[in-house]
């Protein structure tokens, strides 16, 4: 169980205002009233009590973390693997959310195979989820800023050795600023374009087609997470980190 870090409290007051004093106390009177019921195990009352806050249009990985702890406990596995990816989504590198994440996929039944990456592309993915995105992107600023500064600096300088390190810094903080915005850019693309979701039902038949008749080409158990590549009348279809491929109602999941 988590408490409201400083930081949480803070952008919280910034974002609605003092305008909005009223309504984030709400909120922070919610968020403690679901941490007591949860202590006290009266996990359902707590789950009422994050929704009302989620309801509210607020999300933090606090949030999501409580959220699928709260489940777990209430043995949906379905939806605290959901809330936990999206918690994580927001703080890609908190290992607590990562820990339970494993601890819970334990209990899902299907196992599904990754397809095996090309090694770059692997290391690439590594470096880029070990930043958010807000951090990636004061990172980048930060680096652009201090390449103009010294590109300036570089250009107003009399001195020729001074102008020269100054240079030399420019071109490093160049270099540091394309990687960034580069892994920013791929990150917030990847964020837009993709598309991923849980199973919250016990079971689910993944057809060929998106129709109750299509042809039954394999089932998925509650928890498992799927990409969806495409959305038609209500069903999704979805590929698996193995490859496979089919449709499945869009009400049997819930995306990330």
């Amino acid at each position: 169980m988590r408490q409201f870090s400083r930081t949480s409290i803070f952008v919280l007051w910034i974002i609605f205002g003092i305008t909005s004093l009223l309504h984030a106390d709400q909120k922070i009177y919610l968020y403690q009233k679901g941490n007591e019921a949860y202590q006290k195990g009266q996990y359902a009352e707590a789950v009422s009590d994050y929704q009302q806050i989620l309801k509210m249009g607020y999300e933090s990985p606090e949030l999501y973390y409580n959220l699928g702890n709260a489940y777990y406990k209430l043995h949906k596995i379905g939806l605290s693997v959901l809330y936990y990816n999206r918690a994580l989504k927001l703080a890609p590198r908190d290992e607590d959310i990562r820990h339970n994440l494993e601890l819970v996929n334990l209990r899902v039944v299907d196992r599904i195979p990754s397809i095996p990456e090309l090694f770059y592309i692997r290391y690439f993915k590594s470096f880029q989820n070990l930043f958010g995105t807000g951090t990636l992107f004061w990172i980048t600023v930060v680096f652009y800023v201090l390449m103009i500064l010294f590109l300036v600096l570089a250009l107003l300088v009399r001195n020729h050795s001074l102008r020269k390190v100054a240079r030399r810094l420019a071109w490093a903080l160049g270099i540091l600023f394309v990687v960034f915005a580069f892994t920013l850019s791929t990150k917030v693309w990847a964020q837009t374009h993709t598309v991923e979701a849980v199973v919250l039902v016990p079971k689910v038949d993944v057809k060929s087609a998106p129709s109750q008749d299509g042809t039954l080409v394999f089932s998925l158990h509650e928890g498992v997470k799927v990409r969806v590549e495409q959305k038609a009348n209500g069903w999704f279809e979805i590929k698996l980190a193995d490859g496979k491929e089919g449709w499945l109602p869009a009400k049997t999941v819930g995306t990330i």
